[in-house]
């Protein structure tokens, strides 16, 4: 798998919150990640597992968020799809609030953007 980071909108209200046979929390939403430079926009399926779920209440429709986690690529019916597995949440704008807050501080290292960084992700 490879990690990435994007900044997008979800393209949908996210899921319920479910439970695995586990027990583990799971969500899952769709981000919309335009490209400035080619005007394209990709489409990535995200799922969020455990106390990051807690944030379920807030992924809305139109919510930016900022996503890193592992990239993968699932294919049904023929098409492909790509996904990721999310191992850091932020939603922007607005109060700020972070899937670490709960456990930990925000590594800054891995995104140094605000609210007035702009969309441009490179690829």
């Amino acid at each position: 798998m490879h990690t990435h980071s994007f900044i997008g909108n979800l393209t949908k209200d996210c899921s319920p919150i479910n439970k695995t046979r586990n027990g583990t929390d799971v969500v899952n939403f769709s981000v919309a990640v335009n490209d400035k430079k080619t005007k394209t926009t990709a489409y990535i399926e995200c799922t969020v597992w455990g106390a990051m779920c807690k944030l379920e209440q807030y992924l809305k429709k139109g919510t930016k968020v900022f996503v890193h986690g592992d990239f993968g690529t699932n294919e049904y019916n023929g098409n492909t799809k790509i996904t990721c597995n999310v191992a850091k949440l932020e939603l922007l704008g607005g109060t700020r609030r972070t899937s670490e807050e709960h456990s930990s501080t925000t590594d800054d290292s891995t995104y140094t953007g605000g609210e007035d960084q702009e969309d441009e992700i490179p690829f």
